[in-house]
C-alpha cells in the first residue's frame, strides 16, 4: 500500500506491477492539506482513493485528524481479497455509503465541514478501469489510445460525500455514477487545486481536462507531472497529482 503522509510530497514507486508517480503540494504552507490518496495492490489490481476534503490548506487538515483512519479502513476493506462474489461496482458503493455515513454523523463548524470529494477505483492488469467520482473535486483521466475516455458530463459525476442522510444518499440516483473504460496505458488522477473555480462552469473544467489529457497520451511517464504543472494554476488550493500505469 502507498499512502499519502506515510511517503514525501513528491516521489515515484513500484507497487505491485504499477509504475506510480505523484505530487502534492499543500495550499498555504500547511503539512499536509486537504488532499489524500492510497494505492492498494490486491492480486494484481491496482485500487486507488485520491479524496479532497473540503476547505484549503490547513482547512482540510480536521476532517481526516477525525476521520481518516476509518474511511482507509473502509477502503481496505472494500478491496480485501476473498471477495471475488462482488462486483467492483458493489464495493465502490459499499466504500461510499459507509464513508457517507461517517461524515453525515460529525459535527461541523463555520471553517470546518465534514464533506468529501473522492475518486476511488481499480485497473487491472488488462488495461480495464472501472471507477466512480463523488463531488466535482477530485477527477480520472483515462488515457487510451482513442484518447481520454469519457463520458457525457452528467454521467461522470456523483454527489460529494457527507451531504446527505443515508437513507437520502440510497435513495438518489446518482448518488454513484460508475464509470469504465477499456484499453487504459495511463491514468492520471488530480484534484480540483489544478482547477480554479471548476464547480462554476463544468462544461469548461470537463474541457480543460481533456486538453491538458490528452498529450499526456505522448509524453514519457517523468513528463506527465511537469506537462500538468505547465498547464495548470496551482497555488489557490491544494492540488495532487498521481500516474500511473503498467
Amino acid at each position: 500500500m502507498i499512502r499519502s503522509g506515510d511517503v514525501p510530497l513528491r516521489g515515484n514507486a513500484t507497487i505491485g506491477g504499477w509504475d506510480v508517480r505523484w505530487l502534492s503540494e499543500p495550499h498555504g504552507g500547511a503539512e499536509f492539506g486537504g488532499d489524500r490518496f492510497v494505492l492498494i495492490d490486491r492480486d494484481g489490481d491496482l485500487w486507488f482513493l485520491l479524496a479532497d476534503a473540503t476547505g484549503h490548506g490547513r482547512a482540510g487538515e480536521p476532517l481526516w485528524e477525525a476521520h481518516g483512519e476509518s474511511i482507509y479502513a473502509a477502503l481496505r476493506e472494500a478491496t480485501a481479497g476473498g471477495l471475488a462474489s462482488r462486483s467492483s461496482e458493489e464495493r465502490i458503493t459499499e466504500f461510499a455509503a459507509r464513508v457517507n455515513e461517517r461524515l453525515v454523523g460529525a459535527s461541523s463548524t463555520d471553517e470546518h465541514w465534514p464533506h468529501l470529494c473522492a475518486s476511488v477505483g481499480l485497473l487491472t492488469p488488462d488495461g480495464s478501469a472501472t471507477w466512480a467520482n463523488f463531488g466535482y473535486g477530485t477527477h480520472v483521466l483515462a488515457l487510451t489510445p482513442g484518447g481520454v475516455a469519457w463520458n457525457d458530463p452528467e454521467r461522470l459525476f456523483g454527489i460529494k460525500l457527507g451531504w446527505l442522510d443515508p437513507n437520502q444518499w440510497r435513495r438518489a440516483p446518482r448518488a454513484v455514477v460508475v464509470n469504465q473504460a477499456r484499453s487504459v496505458d495511463r491514468l492520471v488522477l488530480l484534484t480540483d487545486g489544478f482547477l480554479p473555480d471548476d464547480h462554476c462552469d463544468i462544461d469548461a473544467t470537463l474541457a480543460k481536462l481533456r486538453a491538458v489529457g490528452e498529450p499526456c497520451r505522448g509524453l514519457r511517464r517523468d513528463e506527465v507531472i511537469p506537462h500538468v504543472l505547465t498547464e495548470c494554476p496551482h497555488d489557490h488550493d491544494d492540488a495532487t497529482l498521481l500516474v500511473v500505469e503498467g
